[in-house]
């Protein structure tokens, strides 16, 4: 059990802070994956092609990517909870307008405004356990945070499908959208920022945002720990949130509520994998080692999935879980940077980090949707465009050469740090 900092307000209060600031992952994955279970009613919603869904997904990353360094220094400014409660808040707005929204325009900004507010959630989750359980333990802890996104991305994937069907489109995320309401309600509630005080401030620290940005931009293992997240996390935004479904629907004929059910073992292997690979880590106090079973793992297995021949749907399933608990190594990407930053600076650190994960959300997804598009066949199914298994295999090699990179960039450029900080706390006039 990851030991706490106990206070006055005894061992539970810890853990539900934490449980509770990990509520906005939950509904961060909700908001990223949903449209891939819901690819067709939006396509007959907005009119569009794969190109088209692309970038409507895409725009949540062109929001969430570029706004985590701008996380960071607020959550080092102004601390957690100020922080949590105004981002949650737009947040469940942006949802309520998209959910009525007929216009693709106007659902594209609200999808950019999902992704800018989101971008506070993983990071949020985090330095809450930076504050409130000890250094080793903080891969674990990150892993926890993956299990709740495990959960909203499951809720993302069959179960809204499900809905949709039974309630409609707009009705199904507008109850969605007041689960959000609830979540910036609770925040404001019983969301603290540090063990000690109810009035803790950052506002005493007095680090300039640029004295922070070149600490984190000056370091190499940053960097290295950077691509790391980029490879390991890449397959997940291409085809676990985006393409998945469609992939399964064409390759193995699903219906989309089963293609859906099948994306979701993906889910289940991050919410398995993230504690198991942070436990791994906090008990062999090693860093590389979870990060090279999973690299190595999703590498073999996205081969197997996209280029072995058909598999039983128990193989499929093993495999979906697999693809999984593969990317969830990407909670140890936080204890490197943990390890190799000081506390001062940790809000930015993460902030970059977590900037690594959505990096091919903003790149690699909308290339594939053009690609798609420009090699359509032309078959359509349901009034939308339809695109074969051979076609998405001829893109989705993609997925094992980001894992290969994830694997390389750790044997040969990330240094082991043993679960130990390797740089003290900053002196302020040594970096003027």
């Amino acid at each position: 059990m990851a030991q706490v900092h106990r206070g006055a307000r005894g061992l539970f209060y810890p853990f539900l802070v934490f449980s509770v600031a990990s509520l906005f992952y939950f509904y961060d994955f909700f908001l990223a994956v949903f449209p891939s279970a819901m690819a067709p009613d939006l396509m007959r919603a907005f009119k569009i092609d794969a190109q088209g869904l692309g970038f409507l997904q895409a725009f949540f990353f062109y929001g969430y990517m570029p706004m985590q360094i701008p996380a960071g220094l607020l959550f080092d400014r102004f601390g957690v909870r100020r922080v949590l409660v105004t981002a949650s808040a737009i947040c469940a707005f942006s949802l309520l307008v998209f959910a009525f929204t007929t216009d693709y325009r106007l659902a594209c900004c609200m999808r950019l405004l999902m992704g800018l507010t989101t971008a506070f959630s993983y990071v949020g989750a985090v330095l809450i356990a930076t504050l409130w359980f000890q250094q080793r333990y903080i891969p674990m802890m990150a892993g926890f945070v993956q299990v709740m996104g495990g959960i909203g991305a499951i809720m993302g994937e069959a179960p809204i499908s499900m809905m949709v069907n039974h309630f409609g489109q707009r009705h199904a995320l507008l109850l969605v959208g007041m689960v959000g309401v609830l979540i910036s309600i609770l925040f404001w509630l019983l969301i603290h920022d540090h063990p000690d005080s109810h009035h803790h401030t950052y506002a005493e620290r007095k680090f300039t945002e640029i004295q922070k940005l070149k600490i984190i931009f000056s370091r190499p293992q940053n960097w290295w720990n950077y691509l790391f997240g980029f490879g390991i996390w890449a397959p997940m935004s291409i085809f676990s949130i985006t393409w998945g479904v469609l992939f399964l629907r064409s390759a193995y004929a699903f219906s989309n509520e089963t293609a859906a059910l099948f994306m979701s073992l993906i889910w289940i292997g991050i919410m398995v994998g993230g504690p198991f690979l942070g436990w791994l880590s906090a008990f062999s106090l090693k860093r590389k080692l979870p990060m090279i079973i999973g690299s190595v793992t999703g590498l073999v297995v996205s081969l197997i999935l996209f280029y072995g021949p058909r598999l039983s749907l128990t193989g499929l399933g093993v495999c979906l879980f697999l693809y999984g608990l593969a990317s969830a190594s990407q909670a140890v990407g936080f204890g490197i940077a943990d390890d190799n930053n000081e506390p001062e600076v940790m809000g930015t650190a993460f902030g970059f980090e977590n900037m690594s994960y959505v990096t091919a959300g903003l790149t690699l997804v909308p290339f594939i949707g053009y690609w798609l598009k420009t090699h359509w066949l032309g078959q359509m199914a349901e009034g939308v465009p339809f695109y074969t298994a051979g076609e998405f295999r001829n893109i989705l090699f993609l997925s094992p050469c980001c894992f290969m990179l994830a694997f390389l960039v750790t044997v040969f450029f990330i240094k082991e740090t043993n679960c130990k900080r390797k740089v003290l706390s900053l002196n302020v006039n040594a970096k003027k």
